[in-house]
């Protein structure tokens, strides 16, 4: 994972949480849980905010929506477009 540079404090920040969460799941999982998550991470914001949406969690869980609840990839469609995002067509002839 690298780091990114939150505009909120202008440090780096690390994926150190990520890479804990990564040692306890599976990145299907992390995805899994990050979509179905109530509200949108800081990396989910701060990847649509600069015009980088295909690489959030949300969006590869509908890329890939065969590999995912039915719960994950309807939350994860609901929160790309409800931040103007144009979802992506499954890969895998999913959901």
């Amino acid at each position: 994972m690298r780091n990114c540079s939150p505009q909120k404090n202008s440090r780096t920040t690390s994926a150190s949480r990520t890479r804990q969460k990564l040692k306890r799941t599976s990145a299907e999982q992390c995805l899994e849980d990050w979509a179905l998550g109530q509200t949108p991470t800081m990396g989910f914001n701060l990847l649509v905010e600069n015009g980088m949406a295909d690489l959030t969690a949300e969006y590869l869980v509908l890329k890939h929506s065969g590999r995912f609840s039915p719960q994950a990839v309807a939350a994860a469609q609901a929160r790309l477009v409800d931040c103007g995002v144009t979802p992506p067509a499954s890969t895998e002839g999913g959901q």
